[in-house]
């Protein structure tokens, strides 16, 4: 079976001056075959679950769909703003050296939206935003 190298890939905005963050969107990424489910249109093979190529480009549409609809909740981020990449793996991974340690930069009295998830045949990706609401930004 295939190793997960990334375990959670997660993207965090914020005001180019010094500003706490402001947005944190998370990717959870599972690589046990068991934790991927077995919902309707996946068919097994023996012990391991098959999706169709078009079963999961559909899972992955609905949630481009979701977050793209995300604007309505989202506050808006007037300011010109810089992103962090935060990129979670295994202990056993081989990463650049360029890559460092961090905190997982919670957002300290955030709203939550729980995103859609899908999976593949190996995988399981679920997805979470965090943010601050507008009227407590300390901009």
């Amino acid at each position: 079976m295939p190793t997960t190298v990334i375990v959670a890939v997660i993207i965090m905005a914020k005001p180019e001056f010094p500003q706490p963050f402001l947005h944190r969107i998370a990717s959870l990424i599972a690589g046990d075959e068991n934790e991927a489910g077995n919902k309707g249109g996946e068919k097994e093979e023996g012990k391991r679950k098959v999706k169709t190529e078009k079963e999961i480009n559909s899972e992955i549409a609905a949630i481009i769909r979701q977050i793209t609809a995300s604007v309505t909740f989202l506050p808006l981020l007037n300011e010109p703003c810089s992103f962090d990449l935060l990129v979670y793996t295994n202990k056993d991974a081989n990463v650049s050296k360029k890559w460092e340690d961090s905190d997982p930069r919670y957002i300290v009295n955030s709203q939550q939206v729980k995103l859609r998830s899908f999976t593949t045949s190996v995988h399981k990706v679920e997805g979470m935003v965090s943010y601050k609401e507008k009227d407590e930004w300390d901009l």
